[in-house]
C-alpha cells in the first residue's frame, strides 16, 4: 500500500473514531434525560412506566459502556 493511501486510511479510521466517539456521548446524555424520565414517572405513580423506562435505562446503560472505546465497539 502507498504512503498517500494509507494517510487517507488513517484519516477515515480517525474520522469514524470520533465520529462513533461522539456519538456516544450523545447516548450518555440521553441516559441522564431517560433515568429523570424514570424518577419522574415514579413519582406520578406510573409504575408500568417507570418499569419499561428503568429497563430501557439499563440496555441504553450497557450500549453506553460498549460505546466507550472503539475497541469495545468491535463486536457491535
Amino acid at each position: 500500500m502507498t504512503t498517500s493511501r494509507l494517510s487517507w486510511l488513517s484519516r477515515k479510521r480517525r474520522k469514524l473514531q470520533e465520529s462513533l466517539l461522539n456519538n456516544g456521548e450523545v447516548l450518555v446524555e440521553d441516559t441522564v434525560h431517560v433515568a429523570g424520565l424514570v424518577g419522574d414517572a415514579e413519582l406520578q405513580g406510573e409504575r408500568a412506566l417507570s418499569d419499561a423506562l428503568t429497563a430501557w435505562k439499563s440496555e441504553l446503560e450497557a450500549l453506553k459502556t460498549k460505546l466507550s472505546s472503539v475497541k469495545s465497539m468491535a463486536p457491535l
